[in-house]
């Protein structure tokens, strides 16, 4: 995880100590961030919050086959409404840095009326992570993790075994998706694999660790075609995401005009992105896994 220190773990931890680590981890981050955007609001700290809270959900969907029912489902739930109401914000972001930055001749009162919706959904955000619904996940969390939280499928686990079996069926359900896309890259297709490419990459950051010993260049090369696959995932998502927001905004006649020019532009870029997409799959598909042994 970018600017932490690796996750302490080994092979024969037991897997309830191994998720402890990673959970308090991932919920230390989230409250970092939290308080950061709380306090000073910005582009990052909302990224960074949204990161945190998807790290968190990997987190918990990961270990969820050895973890007690009720809690994993009820923390995903909250953490799942808490994404949603930062949604607008980042999407908004994301719009703004692409089609109205100095170079891009989109202003006028389509810039006027994006940020005005734009300050809209930053107040939506803010006031979700400052709720009491946000700070009551925290300590319900931080409880719940201290509990013995374990099914009796994972009484006698240890952690390395659990790492081989869950990045290799990760890696297997991302092939299959990838393959899907290779031969229909519609932008359905390419948002379910965008997922399942960040859970890819998730659970992998979590469970490095216990593969340290092995071939670093397998690993350094297999990250590095994960972030360039969801870079361009991403910057396709982006696009669909700005075309459904130019297409559902409230805009008068002048504006609905420089609207329309800027959706063209984003079809555009779409349709160039996504027909390069299939070589980059391929690639992806065809990268060594850094686990197997």
């Amino acid at each position: 995880m970018p600017g932490r220190e690796p996750i302490p773990l080994h092979r024969a931890m037991p897997v309830l100590d191994a998720f402890r680590v990673i959970a308090r981890d991932c919920l230390q981050r989230l409250s970092d961030q939290a308080q950061q955007f709380g306090d000073i609001g910005g582009a990052e700290p909302l990224h960074q919050c949204r990161v945190a809270i998807r790290q968190l959900r990997a987190a918990l969907a990961l270990f969820q086959p050895v973890l007690s029912p009720g809690g994993p489902i009820r923390f995903q739930i909250e953490l799942r409404w808490i994404m949603g109401q930062l949604g607008d914000a980042r999407n908004l972001d994301a719009l703004l840095a692409r089609f109205f930055d100095a170079r891009s001749g989109h202003a006028g009162p389509l810039l006027d009326r994006m940020l005005v919706v734009q300050e809209a959904a930053y107040a939506q955000a803010n006031a979700a992570i400052t709720s009491h619904r946000m700070n009551q996940l925290v300590a319900e969390m931080t409880v719940w993790l201290n509990r013995d939280i374990l099914n009796i499928v994972g009484r006698d686990e240890r952690i390395g075994d659990f790492a081989d079996r869950a990045l290799s069926k990760r890696w297997r359900r991302l092939r299959g998706r990838a393959r899907r896309a290779v031969r229909n890259p519609d932008p359905a297709a390419l948002h379910r694999l965008r997922i399942e490419l960040k859970k890819m990459r998730y659970t992998a950051n979590f469970l490095a660790p216990l593969y340290a010993d092995e071939d670093t260049l397998d690993a350094e090369r297999f990250r590095k075609r994960m972030a360039k696959a969801q870079d361009r995932l991403g910057a396709i998502n982006d696009l669909v995401v700005a075309e459904t927001i130019m297409e559902n905004v409230g805009l008068a006649t002048r504006e609905r005009q420089a609207a329309d020019l800027l959706l063209q532009e984003a079809r555009e870029a779409r349709k160039a992105l996504i027909q390069r997409i299939p070589r980059r799959l391929k690639k992806l598909r065809g990268t060594k896994p850094f686990w197997r042994r």
